[in-house]
Formats: structure tokens, sequence, C-alpha cells
């Protein structure tokens, strides 16, 4: 078991993947809601200890072409044109490029609504880069935030998806555990903690399993 670490009083990331409806802005109301900035830490991550999935096709690594392309959706979605069509065309042509299929899948639930469309890209994401961190958070964020949809009824309509609130907790839930369970860096440690313990809040049920947490200081301003 990864180590147990939440940051008493950890100062919100406004950088950190929250949209509007979820039942974490009631929790961590300072936090922003969904922004290209934040995609491009999730999605497009730095650092050696942050490649793994997202710079490797089953195992290769990615072409240059490819990172190219994505970066290209990615600095359209920046200026407000969100191209599914552009985003679907990269999979389409690197089917195994699991960041490209998590960049689609978050959009496709957050800005589209496509629930059960948007669900089966970051599964499949899951299945490629099931070792990264990034892509099991990301992963169970969207699941988070479509069973907070389920359950309230908030933002309005969206695709049809099969299943509970219940069950798309619980599937939350499991992600975020295989996150902690993947070595995260400090600040995404973080948030997977905050949308664990924001999926017990509205479950009743505990996510560290009685174990004492370790205390972190909390992050500069």
């Amino acid at each position: 078991m990864a180590a147990l670490r939440w940051r008493a009083g950890r100062e919100s990331n406004p950088r950190h993947l929250v949209p509007k409806t979820s039942a974490l802005s009631a929790e961590l109301p300072a936090r922003a809601a969904l922004s290209v900035d934040a995609l491009h830490r999730t999605i497009l991550p730095s650092g050696a200890g942050r490649l793994r999935a997202y710079h490797r096709v089953m195992g290769a690594p990615v072409p240059d072409e490819a990172r190219a392309a994505l970066r290209s959706v990615m600095q359209s979605h920046a200026t407000g044109d969100v191209d599914i069509a552009a985003a679907r065309a990269v999979v389409a042509q690197w089917p195994d490029y699991a960041q490209a299929r998590s960049y689609l899948g978050q959009t496709l639930v957050t800005r589209k609504r496509k629930f059960a469309d948007g669900l089966e890209e970051l599964d499949r994401a899951v299945a490629i880069g099931s070792d990264d961190a990034y892509i099991l958070y990301s992963a169970g964020w969207c699941r988070e935030f479509v069973a907070n949809a389920m359950a309230t009824g908030k933002g309005g309509g969206h695709q049809a998806v099969e299943g509970t609130p219940e069950a798309m907790y619980a599937s939350a839930h499991e992600l975020f555990l295989q996150a902690l369970e993947a070595d995260p860096d400090d600040q995404l440690l973080g948030d997977i903690q905050d949308m664990l313990t924001v999926i017990s809040k509205v479950t009743g049920v505990p996510w560290d399993g009685g174990e004492e947490i370790e205390h972190a200081p909390p992050r500069p301003r």
C-alpha cells in the first residue's frame, strides 16, 4: 500500500480539474473549473517521474508526430476551439496512444457531456496506461463527475450511461486507489486524496481503511 499522506491545511490547487457541477465544488469552493491549464498538467505532465504511459505507445516511444498532433489539438482547445474531430483523428492514427485517449475521454465527458463515449475512451486509456497515476486519476475524476451529474441532475442534459451513481462512485473510488499505488508525485497525491475524501463523504464509505495518515506540511503558496 502506498503511503497515505494528507496535507493538513493544504492550499487549494486552482490547476486541479474540478467542474462546477462536481461534488468536490462544495468541499473545496476555492478550486477552479476545468481549464486548459489543468488539462496540460494532467494530460501532458513533465518530469521523468511522470512520463510512463504518457510518452509511450504499447511500450514504444510515442512518435514526435503523434505528440505534435495532440499538442495542436490542445492549443486549439486553449483558444476555445474544442475540436473533437481532430482529437478523434489523433486517436484513430495512434490507437494505443493513452495520452490522446485520456484527453479525448475527458473532453467528451466535461465539455460535450457525452458520458458513455467519454468513459469508454478513458477505459481504453486505462487499459493501455494502467501503471500511470495521471491516467488512472483522470479516469476516476471523470467517473466522479458523471456520478455527481447522475445523482443530482445538475449541469443540464447528457448522454445516457449505464449504471447507477452508486456504481459510478465505487468505480471512481477504485481508480483513485489504483492511482495511489502508481507512485503519484506529491501534487497529484494530494488531489487523489481530496477526491477519495469527497467520495467517502458522499457514500459514507471510508477510503483509508482506518490507517494512521501521515500529515505533510502545507504546500507553499
